[in-house]
């Protein structure tokens, strides 16, 4: 028992030393005698002189960040995006309908937040739709290179124990009927 005594000592984090903190002010902070400005003093012989300022590192830097952007272009997965007809609201989805982005126009400020959040989520949904229908679009162009089309191949795709993928016609009519009912021809 006295080695677990002497263990947990370790984890004794009270300092015993005298204090001259005033107890009502719970952000007060006593500073330990052994902490002399000596001490502290002598942290400054560690410290930098001077920094030479070249601008070569931010040259690399933006030389690089150019150089991940070009490589994320070539490489990257198509994006599909969808900006409801005031132009407040834009997203951004992947192929498997994932949003990557929403962005805001300054004429959102006018929009309430329960408005701006409505909104964000039908053209959420909209972006996720056309984003999966380019999914859609994808397997059935793999499909037909390779020769498998087929009945099996479309009703895959569609079957809800599927992918459940809507096509390409399908996402432009739901955007066509959201924007055609929720849109009236002053926005």
């Amino acid at each position: 028992m006295a080695d677990r005594q002497d263990d947990l000592g370790a984890l004794d984090f009270s300092y015993g030393g005298p204090t001259d903190v005033d107890d009502s002010d719970p952000l007060a902070f006593a500073e330990p005698e052994s902490a002399a400005a000596d001490d502290i003093d002598a942290l400054g012989d560690y410290a930098p002189t001077e920094v030479e300022d070249t601008g070569a590192d931010l040259d690399a830097l933006d030389s690089a960040a150019e150089a991940a952007e070009e490589n994320e272009d070539e490489d990257a997965a198509p994006l599909f995006t969808v900006i409801n007809p005031p132009e407040t609201v834009s997203v951004t989805a992947g192929l498997d309908g994932s949003i990557q982005r929403v962005d805001l126009s300054p004429k959102a400020t006018s929009m309430t937040e329960d408005e701006l959040a409505a909104e964000i989520l039908v053209i959420a949904e909209l972006a996720r739709q056309k984003g999966l229908a380019g999914q859609h679009a994808l397997v059935m162009e793999q499909a037909a290179e390779l020769g498998v089309m087929g009945e099996g191949v479309s009703e895959f795709l569609h079957d809800p124990a599927g992918l459940n993928l809507p096509t390409p016609k399908q996402a432009t009519e739901a955007e066509a009927e959201v924007f055609a009912t929720r849109y009236t021809a002053s926005d």
